[in-house]
């Protein structure tokens, strides 16, 4: 095991010969064997003249997990919580820290690093420093980006029980470093987005097959409304995924349009001091006197989008995808449309 007061170089040299050596006894001395597994019969498995293994102790009561055991980043948390003498109530309240995106990842990423353990007979939330690095340099092998490793680790963390020296795998230097150097050896790129022109869009969505929205077809006016929508409201993405046509959620005002997300949605700049205000977007003719300005009007696409999908709707989110786009509900034109 990595010592917190040995000489940093010698403990990167032990890493790599770690790496380079799997059963070395830098790794090897860390590795915790499981027990037979039971027979169906609830009995252990028949001897094989071979004392059975031990599992070396660790000052952890987790048993040893096994195939086919669901990994649950929040269940796992809420356990250890318990354990530390929080209440049922406070575990599981502490445990809805993380959001539910946050936590599918993470069960993802627990599922891996458990499928590696368990072929190395590790006990996971205790696995050592160097079992942990080893870990994450097969990942970064594998042709991982820097920063899914670091989400792995973020990941491990949640559930990890710490190292002996009193470090976390958060905050462990030498895991820093592992990844400093992986860093190093692997820089991100910053890729360029292809080139677009707003001009160049807007010209486009003012003829064929977006106008005139009479004859445009589902798919064309859902592309049109949804690229209006975005670019006048400037919010993102998983925002407009939480837009509801639930009772209220969309009132056309005077000269314009307010919208408010699903009660339920959690935006990602919201914290416990600020939430995101309504979404309004004015008539462009607000804005503009010129009468071809109105194709570029999110408000009346907006109210195009939501006739011609009345009857198609099954949910009451506002954007929806149909089985069948090119089937045209029946028109009805608006006023002025």
């Amino acid at each position: 095991m990595v010592s917190g007061t040995g000489d940093l170089r010698q403990n990167l040299f032990d890493l790599r010969q770690a790496h380079d050596r799997p059963n070395s006894p830098v790794l090897a001395s860390q590795t915790l064997v499981c027990r037979d597994p039971p027979t169906p019969h609830g009995r252990p498995s028949e001897s094989t003249g071979q004392a059975p293994p031990t599992v070396p102790e660790t000052g952890n009561s987790l048993p040893p997990r096994h195939q086919g055991v669901t990994i649950s980043c929040l269940e796992a948390v809420r356990s250890s919580l318990r354990q530390r003498g929080f209440s049922e109530a406070a575990a599981a309240m502490a445990a809805d820290a993380r959001r539910g995106t946050t936590a599918a990842t993470y069960d993802s990423r627990l599922r891996k690093f458990d499928q590696w353990c368990r072929l190395r007979q590790i006990l996971l939330p205790a696995a050592s420093v160097t079992q942990i690095a080893e870990f994450l340099l097969s990942l970064f092998g594998e042709g991982k980006q820097v920063s899914t490793i670091r989400n792995y680790r973020s990941a491990i963390a949640a559930i990890h029980q710490g190292f002996p020296d009193g470090s976390t795998l958060s905050n462990n230097p030498y895991i820093a470093q592992l990844i400093k150097g992986m860093a190093n050896r692997r820089p991100q790129i910053r890729r360029l987005a292809p080139s677009w022109g707003l001009s160049a869009v807007l010209h486009a969505l003012a003829g064929p097959p977006y106008e005139p929205m009479a004859n445009a077809s589902l798919a064309a006016l859902t592309k049109k409304t949804l690229f209006l929508v975005a670019v006048a409201s400037a919010r993102r993405r998983s925002c407009l995924h939480a837009l509801s046509t639930k009772q209220n959620h969309i009132r056309f005002e005077g000269h314009g349009v307010r919208m408010v997300p699903d009660p339920s949605f959690i935006a990602k700049n919201q914290t416990l001091t600020f939430l995101p205000g309504d979404i309004f977007i004015p008539e462009i003719k607000t804005m503009s006197s010129v009468a071809e300005d109105k194709r570029w009007c999110p408000v009346r696409a907006l109210k195009w989008y939501l006739n011609k999908t009345e009857k198609l709707r099954q949910s009451t989110s506002l954007f929806i995808i149909h089985d069948h786009p090119t089937q045209r509900p029946p028109k009805t034109l608006y006023p002025g449309g």
